[in-house]
């Protein structure tokens, strides 16, 4: 088998899931009983970075996400992150926006330290953040 096609998610299209997500949710849901996501304990928004501090900082985009908040005790808060830094690179991957983030939220990442690259005061510097598993509500 190759993977699981259907077209209950769209009228215009089918959609085939690989073999090997199937597999991976599939171990998850039977081991843990729920599928982990990546958490990091931050509210952010894009930002635009002057184009003279970007310059200076010789950053590769244009922009990065501020920190609205720090989620009390959460990895971004073990890891040093405070309200105002702004997040100009994960894993060496720049980020413009909080899509960005996604990527290293999937659940192979839980458990799993990220560089971070942010701009504090007007100077970069970097942090590292053990990210840990989305809380789940109380059912």
């Amino acid at each position: 088998m190759l993977g699981i096609a259907t077209s209950g998610l769209s009228r215009i299209a089918g959609l085939a899931v690989p073999i090997a997500t199937v597999n991976r949710v599939v171990e998850e849901l039977l081991t843990k009983g729920h599928i982990s996501r990546g958490y990091l304990g931050l509210g952010l928004q894009p930002i635009a970075i002057p184009d003279a501090l970007a310059k200076e900082l010789k950053l590769t985009g244009p922009g990065g996400v501020i920190t609205l908040s720090v989620e009390p005790n959460g990895p971004a808060e073990r890891a040093g992150l405070m309200i105002g830094d702004i997040l100009v690179a994960l894993n060496g991957k720049p980020i413009q926006d909080t899509d960005d983030v996604q990527s290293v939220l999937e659940p192979g990442f839980v458990g799993k330290p990220v560089k971070a690259t942010l701009v504090r005061g007007g100077a970069l510097t970097e942090a590292s953040i053990t990210v840990g598993e989305r809380p789940r509500r109380a059912e």
